[in-house]
C-alpha cells in the first residue's frame, strides 16, 4: 500500500524543560526524572512542536537537531501490523517482522496526538 508517513522534518531543539512562571518569564523546571518537554523549530516548514520524551532513553540537548517523523503506523503497509496483547491493566504490543519504521530510528513513540494548535489557518 505505500509507505503511511505524513510529516517529516528536521528540527532544532530550542527549548528543553522550560515552564512560564507565575510573572510570565520562562523558568527550567521538571516534573518527572525520566520525561523532559522540548520546543523545537522546524528547519523547512513554519512549524513549533512541543513534545515530551524519554530523556534517560533518548538523551537530547538545546541547540541540537533531530529528525522528526509522523505516521498513520508503525510500519509502511497497512496490511502488515503488529498485535496488542493485553494482560487486563497492561497492554503489550508485539511487532512483526517486517517492513516497519522501528528500524529506521533510534527512538519511537506510538499512540495518538494529545493535541494540536492551528495559527493563522496553519495546522
Amino acid at each position: 500500500m505505500g509507505d503511511l508517513l505524513v510529516f517529516v522534518d528536521v528540527f532544532e531543539l530550542r527549548e528543553l524543560d522550560m515552564v512560564p512562571s507565575k510573572d510570565g518569564k520562562k523558568v527550567k523546571s521538571k516534573k518527572f526524572d525520566k520525561v523532559s518537554r522540548l520546543l523545537a523549530q522546524s528547519e523547512s516548514y513554519d512549524t513549533e512542536v512541543i513534545l515530551d520524551f524519554n530523556c534517560q532513553i533518548l538523551p537530547l540537548y538545546e541547540g541540537e537537531k533531530f529528525e522528526l517523523a509522523l505516521s498513520r503506523s508503525l510500519y509502511r503497509d497497512r496490511d502488515h501490523q503488529g498485535e496488542l496483547e493485553s494482560t487486563g491493566e497492561v497492554a503489550y504490543f508485539t511487532p512483526k517482522e517486517g517492513d516497519s519504521h522501528l528500524d529506521d530510528y533510534d527512538y519511537v513513540m506510538h499512540g495518538k496526538i494529545f493535541k494540536y494548535a492551528e495559527e493563522d489557518g496553519k495546522a
